[in-house]
């Protein structure tokens, strides 16, 4: 009888536990990076990311909220409360004044992008650059 127990209590723990984790699951599914392709699109002198974004946003090709010098919102996936997980910025601008590999890495189809040091307001684009946003935890 003890027996029979243990087993009907162990079989009850994990349905229990097969249901919470089902029930847990938000469904949330991967967020796709966000690039920002400037390969043959010639940049005015001074154009900076943000006004490339609000271009992009006019011509219904990307939605975002910028918020006290902070991009906290890409087609309609917002930063957690807490930035962790948020969106960061990736370039494949190599001037240290505008990225910076030892912040980190990331591979974008077979590229590897640095850091960005600046933020979109002062990110000033380039001809042939790549802009990747990345809603990732840190």
């Amino acid at each position: 009888m003890k027996g029979k127990l243990i087993t009907l209590w162990l079989a009850w723990l994990f349905a229990f536990t097969a249901v919470f984790f089902v029930a847990c699951d938000k469904g949330e599914k991967e967020v796709q990076p966000v690039a920002i392709d400037l390969t043959g699109v010639v940049v005015e002198e001074g154009d900076t990311l943000l006004d490339i974004m609000t271009e992009m946003e006019a011509e219904g090709k990307l939605s975002f909220k910028f918020v006290d010098g902070m991009v906290t919102s890409i087609n309609g996936k917002a930063n957690s409360i807490t930035y962790n997980p948020c969106w960061m910025l990736y370039t494949s601008d190599d001037d240290p004044a505008v990225s910076n590999d030892a912040w980190g890495t990331y591979e974008y189809e077979g590229q590897t992008l640095a850091s960005a040091a600046l933020g979109a307001d002062s990110l000033l684009v380039k001809t042939g650059a790549l802009y990747v946003w990345v809603y990732q935890t840190f």
